[in-house]
């Protein structure tokens, strides 16, 4: 059975171990059309981290619409079982995609697993499919060729570090990818 549609997502942490403070995530289809889409930010936990106080929070365009993390972290994992038992009910083939999974994406995901352990233990994404490795499965040499390089997005439409964005060139990279290899 192929893949029939992806959920992929996207965090933006105070450092690349700190916690998150912006999430986008959305549902796609082969085709590249968004089904569902998830959009968060809090404030920043403790000192903001000078490189992303220089690199992430100039181009952010998510205003905060979640009062802390434990906010976000939950409503988001509220949003993904949702999507993902929206699957299981049409027995369609899921998956869950991160660019480039480790370490920002897996700890968010170990976060919200954390907040509710006993609840969540056996409920993550499982397996986290990596965009990075479908495209070297594709004979890319990953972050030789910048994804959005790959699916051709125009120069003056590329957004740096918004997290709901770079989900979006994630999907589309990884639909690619699994076309290419046969599994979409």
């Amino acid at each position: 059975m192929k893949v029939e549609n992806i959920i992929v997502f996207d965090c933006e942490t105070n450092s690349l171990l700190g916690a998150a403070f912006a999430v986008g995530a959305i549902t796609m289809d082969s085709e590249g059309n968004v089904l569902s889409e998830f959009v968060g930010r809090c404030p920043i936990e403790g000192p903001v981290d000078p490189w992303v106080a220089q690199n992430v929070l100039p181009g952010m365009q998510i205003t905060e619409n979640f009062g802390n993390g434990r906010e976000l972290r939950d409503t988001f994992w509220a949003w993904l079982q949702t999507q993902r038992d929206k699957a299981a009910e049409k027995e369609g083939r899921l998956i869950v995609i991160a660019d480039n999974g480790y370490p920002v994406e897996a700890g968010f995901l170990l976060a919200c697993q954390r907040d509710d352990f006993k609840e969540r233990e056996f409920k993550g994404p499982f397996p986290l499919i990596d965009c990075a490795s479908l495209q070297l499965a594709c004979g890319l040499v990953p972050h030789q060729i910048h994804g959005e390089d790959w699916v051709n997005i125009p120069a003056d439409q590329r957004r740096k570090h918004d997290p709901r964005y770079d989900a979006w060139v994630s999907g589309l990279c990884a639909i690619k990818a699994l076309k290419q290899l046969g599994q979409m």
